[in-house]
C-alpha cells in the first residue's frame, strides 16, 4: 500500500487541511472520461471541461478520474472555476468519488459527490449528494461564486460534504452520511447535465489543485 503523507501546501492558502496535490493532470495519475459534444482538455495548468449547445443525454458528462484508488480514512478537495457559467445553464461542476472510474449519476448506486449546481431559476448553490448512502442534509447554500472550493472528507463510515466560505476562512458542511461503506474509491473532477436540465448554452469550468490526504490501495 502506497501512503501520501500530509504537507503543509503553501500554494493553498486559506484551506483548512494539510495533503499532497495529486496535480499536473499527468495521464498517469488520472483516467480521461468524456461523453459526446463535451471538451475534457488541460488550458493554462487547469482542467479544462466544457459543455456546448446541443449536448444530449440521460447524463452528459466530462472529467478526470484518478488512479489512485483511496481506501480507509481520506481528505480529498479541489478547485474549481466558472470561466464561462451563464445563469441556468443546468450544469454541475463537482468532485466525486465512486468505485468505478466514472460519473455515476443515473447509472449506479455507489458514487457520492460535492458539487455546485445551477437552478432553473437563475440561481446557483452548493449541494452534496450522498444519497446512496442515507444522510443528512443542510440547507444548500446559495451562491454567486465564480471560483471556489469542493471537499469529501472520509472518517470511518462518515462522508462528509464541505465547500469553502472564503470570506470567513472556513469549510462549511452541506451533507453527511453515516453508512459510508464503498471501498476502495476513486476520485473524480467532473461537470455534468442532463437533458431534463441542461439550459442548451455554451459552458466552461475548470479544476485546479485536487488534494488528497490519504491512503491509495494501489
Amino acid at each position: 500500500m502506497k501512503t501520501i503523507h500530509a504537507l503543509a501546501l503553501a500554494a493553498l492558502t486559506g484551506m483548512a487541511q494539510a495533503g499532497t496535490v495529486y496535480d499536473n493532470f499527468q495521464l498517469t495519475k488520472w483516467v480521461v472520461r468524456v461523453s459526446p459534444a463535451v471538451h475534457v482538455f488541460e488550458h493554462a495548468g487547469r482542467l479544462r471541461v466544457d459543455l456546448n449547445k446541443g449536448v444530449k443525454g440521460e447524463v452528459s458528462s466530462g472529467g478526470y478520474y484518478s488512479t489512485c484508488q483511496l481506501t480507509g480514512d481520506f481528505d480529498v478537495s479541489t478547485e474549481f472555476y466558472l470561466p464561462e457559467y451563464p445563469a441556468a445553464n443546468g450544469v454541475r461542476v463537482g468532485l466525486m468519488l465512486n468505485t468505478t472510474q466514472t460519473n455515476g449519476v443515473g447509472f449506479d448506486t455507489t458514487y457520492a459527490a460535492m458539487q455546485m449546481v445551477s437552478l432553473p431559476d437563475g440561481t446557483a448553490q452548493y449541494a452534496g449528494d450522498l444519497s446512496n448512502y442515507g444522510y443528512t442534509l443542510n440547507a444548500p447554500a446559495n451562491t454567486s461564486n465564480i471560483q471556489g472550493k469542493l471537499r469529501l472528507k472520509r472518517a470511518g463510515q462518515m462522508l462528509t460534504a464541505y465547500f469553502w466560505d472564503g470570506p470567513h476562512g472556513q469549510w462549511v458542511p452541506v451533507a453527511t452520511s453515516a453508512t459510508f461503506t464503498a471501498a476502495p474509491v476513486y476520485f473524480g473532477l467532473t461537470s455534468w447535465s442532463q437533458d431534463s436540465y441542461f439550459g442548451d448554452m455554451r459552458v466552461r469550468t475548470a479544476f485546479d489543485n485536487p488534494t488528497i490526504d490519504g491512503s491509495c490501495a494501489n
